[in-house]
């Protein structure tokens, strides 16, 4: 694999650039052929999403004063949703995101920055927006 540049490539490319060194020398030989090119596709396609979630948390974040070593706990909330949303987009998630909901309220997190965050998600991915 050729070595590129790491200063002309954003943080998500190095992520996955990496990931893909570290299945081709541990993995390569016990795969059946494509299977390693498409888990390095799912990762890349997956690391994307992720990075828009990291970045919609942090903006929000920002507008609410949240301390930085809060945040994390924020964008796990997000992932969370994401999924919730991702596996299940045709039925009513209504009280599955409840219930993380209140799992980070009770862990100490504002509510109204919880559901903020949610509909900047939905919106955001285009994931279970409600018409």
């Amino acid at each position: 694999m050729n070595k590129q540049p790491q200063n002309s490539l954003t943080r998500v490319e190095r992520q996955v650039l990496k990931y893909a060194r570290r299945c081709y020398a541990t993995r390569a030989a016990s795969l059946p052929p494509g299977k390693l090119n498409q888990m390095i596709n799912n990762y890349a396609h997956y690391s994307i999403i992720a990075d828009r979630i990291y970045q919609l948390v942090k903006k929000t974040a920002e507008k609410e004063n949240i301390p930085v070593l809060t945040r994390r706990f924020y964008y796990i909330f997000c992932l969370e949703v994401e999924k919730v949303l991702r596996l299940h987009p045709e039925r009513d998630n209504t009280d599955e995101l409840l219930i993380r909901h209140y799992k980070w309220i009770v862990r100490g997190l504002n509510p109204a920055t919880l559901s903020k965050l949610e509909t900047a998600l939905r919106h955001e991915l285009g994931i279970g927006i409600k018409t």
